[in-house]
């Protein structure tokens, strides 16, 4: 009992810990995005996979941001890539219209 607890209070640290890194991430990418997509702890490797959605204007801005994170929580890895078209943003609301058949 006494060795779930404490696998229980471990990980929830862990948890508590990785939050804290995700709020920070996403505070300093988010400024310069028009919109976002985050999920959280995908993997047991995996922090945060997240898409943000960035002005033209504010790419630099966003580049910036992203380097300077390295620094400031340099105990994590990072992958940026980009600019991609806006594909992770787009909602489709309705199905295309079908074709007729001939008969």
């Amino acid at each position: 009992m006494i060795h779930k607890l404490s696998n229980y209070r471990q990980e929830q640290a862990l948890k508590e810990k990785a939050e804290t890194f995700i709020a920070q991430i996403d505070h300093d990418l988010g400024t310069w995005a028009i919109e976002k997509k985050l999920t959280l702890l995908p993997t047991e490797k995996l922090l945060l996979n997240a898409a943000y959605l960035v002005d033209g204007c504010h790419q630099g801005h966003f580049r910036q941001a992203a380097i300077q994170l390295k620094t400031k929580l340099p105990e994590l890895s990072y992958q940026v890539s980009g600019p991609w078209p806006p594909y992770n943003f787009v909602v489709r609301t309705s199905r295309p219209p079908q074709r007729r058949q001939q008969p």
